[in-house]
């Protein structure tokens, strides 16, 4: 698992050093055609970790990776949010674990209701993620 997820992490580096130009369409589709993960909505899970590209084009991030209830289903393999800057790609770990923040508007957001009801899974959203950043 780790040494799958190091793989993966020394490739994407190389293909932006090699490809300065490289955005996160770029980089996602060159992964894809590397290690052809299973993709599962925005999440691309393979050797047990999953990855999820992100762009920033600025010196923060905190952008909306993804609902609870889809970081959920694989908390527990390590998490990646592979995020694609102008000169570089970041790496972090974001299981719920190292979660800073949240937003909900759902007043029933428990922790043994992540999902509430159907129709409102998607309002759940992580925001920001503490700095655990890996290499």
């Amino acid at each position: 698992m780790v040494a799958a997820l190091q793989s993966a992490i020394k490739f994407i580096k190389d293909y932006k050093a090699e490809n300065p130009t490289a955005d996160k369409a770029d980089i996602q589709g060159a992964f894809c055609r590397r290690f052809r993960p299973t993709k599962i909505r925005s999440v691309y899970v393979g050797g047990g970790y999953a990855i999820r590209f992100s762009e920033a084009r600025t010196g923060t991030f905190s952008n909306t990776v993804l609902s609870l209830f889809a970081l959920q289903m694989r908390d527990a393999e390590p998490f990646v949010v592979a995020v694609v800057r102008p000169r570089y790609v970041e790496f972090l770990l974001a299981n719920s674990t190292f979660l800073k923040k949240i937003s909900h508007s759902s007043r029933e957001l428990r922790t043994n209701n992540i999902g509430s009801s159907g129709n409102r899974v998607g309002e759940f959203r992580v925001w920001m993620l503490a700095n655990p950043r890996i290499s």
